[in-house]
């Protein structure tokens, strides 16, 4: 089938979706109510709200108390709570987020929500997790699909799929002011104003991110001391608005955005020197959402992203004193409109369904030699069924995915979950899912010119005709949950196969390319891996003033690793032991503590990464509570990183060293 039939036949499907859509609209229940069952309950994995044992894949759910017992001072530290995750900072200011390995500063096997809008970049893929325009007090709670999602979010949702759900508008009434002061020079403040006008709640909040990092890297036995360039600053800006049109009916506005700049580079560096990396990030979406009646509920989501990126320095890499102009500037918008129906067919089966149509555009002198826009179409159509028989639930699906680079792509799921009693379930599960190429993947031509124009050197040039990677899923899962202990157990074994990892290598550089070396990269789907493991999260409640939560991943990985580095293989990506632990205690009224503990095992990263060896990290956080008149009053003391355990994340990059906050919040 050409791609032009293709086109038709899923604008045909799109259409046959939304003419069965009512014009009613769901205003979903209130996220707080889904915690007073005996499970909680999952919105990310099917679309549908389940309770946790019904959900067809193992999910990590992290709500808004176990964010703030955690203490974190960024967003992509929550994520060291989740079994199977790696997290790392490259150039000391830049989170990079994966799970189970396979990645380098761009973590593209995952797909990112907030809200249900995507934010991994069609450039690069991943989000840019430094200056995302989210602040951690407006997180409700994060959900986290460990596994594939495709049926559900379309490729890209290829190894994991992160959820962040924000507090709606009319949960943040007042001012809320905070101020965080910290080692390393660290200044964080934060404003949030929420207000009602009639039918309408409104949250607006201002946050200013200022941190100067460690500035030197202390080097060790076999390497002289070095600067790093690690600080940023970040000004952001966010506002939500929730409409309640009618009974039925809803609308929400969001909108929002981020100013910053932060530090990249090594003063040592010849191709990656100190300089300053300038960013613009805004976005906007639109939701209009109506519930007829219990499980008869239509949603439609129009959401627009634009990212302007300033990454521009001088080299003299390319030899006898001649300077080199590298431009890694980029300019990248997303358009994107969905719409999808619940509807409970009879007692026994519900379905959701649903349609969308996106469009990345991408552009960057640096990276494809032209200043033009290159455009990607995506179209989409799901469908996800679930189906009782008793004791069993049958959860199935397929995403039928249509983009302008690889084509056709039809992702399917089937899942069984089988309640033995009201303790025990177990589930097993099989899926397909595929990661299309990012563009800068399939159109790069990355030339680095002389300021005098005598030497170029092509540094990447993709022959293009990339594929999808695909990964074949295999899932066998145990869920234990007693509500009268107030315990809760949840297990998986895995297999994932994944073909066609995009690999980058070295080929003869282009015929303009009259650089000495004459070497430039291409890249294709070269590599496999097979990864299995075992992974279990644990929370024991065993009374309101006490949490405990524990996470541990075991994975064993095998891959060909052609074309790659010895030292930066994709079979050693991963760490085969990872282990966290969160303990958190109330002592009073007033006073509170927190501990977590992390254990994680040598692993590399790809790219500009190298080793990680075996380290151990202890955070701590003591917290108190006031008040003052009718203002609510919190000072927390966070010590990271107590143990003074020094690692690598990747090469060039700051060490971690232990850093002391002080957290002050007023609501009034």
């Amino acid at each position: 089938m050409n791609f032009i039939l293709q086109k038709k036949y899923l604008i045909q499907l799109f259409l046959i979706s939304f003419s069965l859509l009512h014009t009613d609209f769901i205003l979903a229940s209130s996220l707080e109510d889904d915690f007073t069952g005996d499970m909680p309950i999952i919105l990310s994995a099917t679309r549908l709200a389940q309770p946790q044992n019904e959900a067809p894949v193992a999910t990590t759910i992290i709500d808004r108390k176990m964010i703030e017992a955690m203490g974190v001072t960024e967003i992509p530290e929550i994520f060291r709570m989740v079994p199977g995750f790696q997290v790392a900072f490259s150039d000391g200011t830049i989170p990079v987020v994966t799970y189970h390995g396979l990645s380098d500063e761009y973590a593209r096997r995952m797909q990112i929500l907030i809200d249900g809008r995507s934010v991994y970049t069609p450039m690069f893929g991943g989000p840019e997790w430094a200056d995302l325009p989210l602040a951690i007090e407006d997180i409700e709670r994060i959900e986290v699909i460990r596994g594939p999602n495709a049926v559900t979010y379309g490729a890209n949702s290829f190894q994991a799929v992160i959820n962040i759900i924000t507090r709606t508008a009319s949960e943040e009434f007042g001012h809320t002011v905070k101020f965080m002061k910290g080692s390393k020079d660290t200044n964080h403040v934060f404003y949030r104003y929420g207000f009602q006008h009639e039918n309408i709640n409104t949250r607006i909040s201002f946050r200013h991110q200022d941190d100067h990092g460690t500035k030197r890297d202390m080097g060790s036995t076999f390497t002289p001391p070095k600067f790093i360039g690690d600080t940023k600053l970040v000004n952001m800006f966010t506002l939500r608005s929730d409409v309640q049109i009618d009974n039925r009916n809803s609308l929400e506005v969001h909108l929002g955005g981020t100013d910053s700049w932060m530090e990249k580079g090594v003063n040592d560096s010849p191709l990656r020197p100190y300089h300053k990396k300038y960013t613009k990030r805004f976005y906007q979406m639109l939701v209009w959402r109506n519930i007829n009646r219990v499980d008869d509920e239509s949603t439609f989501r129009f959401s627009y992203n634009h990212n302007w990126v300033k990454d521009r320095w001088l080299t003299d890499d390319l030899g006898s004193g001649i300077i080199g102009d590298i431009d890694e500037s980029t300019t990248d918008k997303r358009l994107d409109f969905e719409g999808e129906r619940i509807t409970r067919v009879n007692a026994n089966n519900r379905l959701i369904y649903g349609a969308s149509i996106r469009k990345d555009m991408v552009r960057s002198k640096g990276f494809f030699n032209h200043s033009n826009y290159i455009n990607n179409y995506i179209y989409r159509h799901f469908l996800n069924v679930e189906s009782r028989f008793n004791n069993l639930l049958v959860n199935t699906g397929y995403m039928i995915e249509n983009n302008s680079i690889t084509d056709t792509d039809l992702s399917p799921r089937l899942a069984l979950n089988y309640q033995i009693n009201n303790n025990h379930t177990i589930r097993a599960s099989v899926s397909r899912a595929y990661r299309n190429p990012v563009i800068v993947e399939e159109f790069a031509y990355k030339k680095v010119s002389s300021t005098d124009g005598s030497k170029t050197d092509v540094a990447l040039y993709s022959s293009g005709g990339m594929k999808p990677e695909s990964i074949i899923s295999k899932e066998i899962g145990y869920i234990f949950n007693s509500p009268e202990n107030n315990l809760s157990i949840d297990m998986k074994l895995y297999k994932d196969s994944i073909k066609g990892i995009a690999t980058f290598f070295d080929v003869p550089a282009p015929a303009e390319d009259n650089f000495s070396s004459a070497i430039s990269e291409d890249i294709a789907n070269i590599n496999w891996a097979e990864i299995e493991g075992f992974e279990t999260q644990l929370k024991y409640l065993p009374d309101k003033n006490n949490i405990l939560v524990a996470n541990y991943s075991y994975a064993n990985i095998r891959s060909s690793d052609l074309f790659l580095k010895a030292a930066r293989v994709f079979s050693k990506s991963i760490p085969k032991h990872s282990f966290s632990l969160l303990a958190s205690h109330v002592f009073n009224s007033k006073w509170s503590a927190n501990a977590t503990y992390y254990n994680v095992g040598q692993m590399t990263w790809s790219g500009s990464g190298g080793l990680i060896p075996k380290y151990s990290r202890v955070d701590l956080t003591l917290s108190n509570k006031t008040r003052y008149g009718n203002s609510k009053i919190k000072t927390e003391l966070y010590i990271n990183n107590l143990f003074n355990h020094v690692y690598h994340d990747f090469e060039d990059d700051a060490k971690n060293r232990r850093q002391i906050f002080v957290k002050f919040t007023m609501d009034f």
